[in-house]
């Protein structure tokens, strides 16, 4: 992980993008470099959560914008909340998840 869960960005085209952004390559060309950023933010672990052994929260923030640009093209935001109990059973870790959610 970069910098332990900082924020990353990688050089792409656009006409990478283009199957599911077609608008982006349309609007500034297939050899328009883009930079794909993506950040992990704010992992919360936490134990003994009533009716589970272990809770995981996380944030995800990716977003395409120009090379050089600070502005993004798309950008959008992940929430992660995933709930679960966990045991040791001769020396293996068993989990189940009993809920995960998305927003």
């Amino acid at each position: 992980m970069i910098d332990r869960f900082g924020s990353h960005t990688l050089k792409i085209n656009a006409l990478l993008v283009s199957g599911f952004y077609p608008q982006i390559m349309a609007l500034y060309g297939p050899d328009q470099e883009l930079e794909l950023e993506f950040k992990f933010a704010k992992p919360r672990f936490g134990f003994g959560i009533p009716e589970n052994d272990m809770g995981f929260q996380a944030d995800f923030d990716f977003g395409i914008k120009l090379a050089g640009d600070m502005n993004f093209l798309l950008y959008d935001e992940l929430h992660l909340k995933t709930m679960g109990d966990f045991t040791f059973d001769e020396e293996m870790l068993f989990g189940e998840l009993s809920s995960m959610t998305v927003v």
